[in-house]
């Protein structure tokens, strides 16, 4: 019995191990936020910034490509990166056509 009380112990010690080797979140101290909606989760969700590329309140058609270039160029460069940066590493299908525009101008 005496045998089977010491790996039980080991295997606890181990797996409680674990929760003492948790650090501190790391905050990123790169630089000021990009001017987009606290609330949103991508600057692609936020209606001030996308709207302007749009011709309707529901976003599904996409303003001609000397519009958009104006719209683009209207843009602080903070939000044109944090955009770039949001369309590089969104998979969905709903901003494919934005961001294919967007990363050619």
């Amino acid at each position: 019995m005496k045998l089977k009380v010491l790996p039980i112990a080991v295997l606890a010690a181990t797996l409680a191990s674990g929760a003492f080797a948790q650090t501190a979140p790391v905050q990123d101290d790169t630089g000021p936020a990009p001017a987009v909606d606290p609330t949103v989760t991508s600057s692609l969700e936020d209606t001030t910034l996308m709207g302007p590329f749009y011709t309707d309140e529901t976003m599904t058609t996409l303003r001609p490509v000397e519009e958009m270039r104006a719209a683009w160029a209207a843009m602080s460069e903070e939000n044109r990166t944090t955009m770039l940066r949001d369309c590089e590493g969104n998979p969905s299908i709903k901003y494919r056509e934005f961001c294919g525009a967007i990363e050619s101008m």
